[in-house]
């Protein structure tokens, strides 16, 4: 059935409960997770950059040396703290015996996630959704709804609401 589960994760309130999930599907199936996170640069608590310009052309704007340290000291503690985090998850599915890895990514969330599974060979992608509707996934978008669409093997989605099991 499912022996390759990759979990996206995101530290959202739902991530707590897809953990759990993770773990219920893969513990009676013998199933290894992968646990992804994707940094896109957009997710609660990154830091802004100095001006509204992407990061890859930041060095050609001729930013002072200042402004770029800081970011870019910001932007390494960010994503050191969500690493120590999603190794926490990792250890968290590994003390109830399931053969765990993971990993962070940049990029496009759907897309890095659809990529993921298809260079790892996924059987399962469990994702976590935050529940937006009309306008707001409209103008954001929906990562859920983008894997689902684009994604080469089966997809689960754990609802905000949703118990953990």
């Amino acid at each position: 059935m499912f022996s390759r589960i990759l979990v996206g994760l995101d530290k959202s309130e739902v991530s707590h409960k897809l953990m759990a999930h993770a773990i219920f599907l893969a513990k009676p199936l013998n199933a290894r997770l992968n646990l992804i996170h994707v940094v896109t640069g957009d997710e609660p608590g990154y830091p802004a950059l100095p001006t509204s310009i992407h990061i890859a052309t930041i060095n050609d704007l001729g930013i002072n040396n200042a402004e770029q340290a800081q970011y870019a000291g910001q932007s390494k503690s960010f994503i050191q703290e969500y690493r120590d985090w999603l190794n926490g998850q990792a250890a968290q599915a590994e003390a109830e015996g399931i053969e765990t890895e993971c990993h962070q990514r940049y990029g496009t969330a759907g897309q890095t996630l659809c990529q993921a599974a298809q260079e790892w060979s996924a059987d399962l992608i469990l994702l976590g959704t935050h529940g937006r509707s009309g306008l707001s996934e409209l103008l954001l978008g929906s990562v859920s709804n983008y894997v689902m669409h684009h994604a080469p093997c089966s997809v689960l989605i754990v609802h905000k609401q949703a118990t953990a099991p």
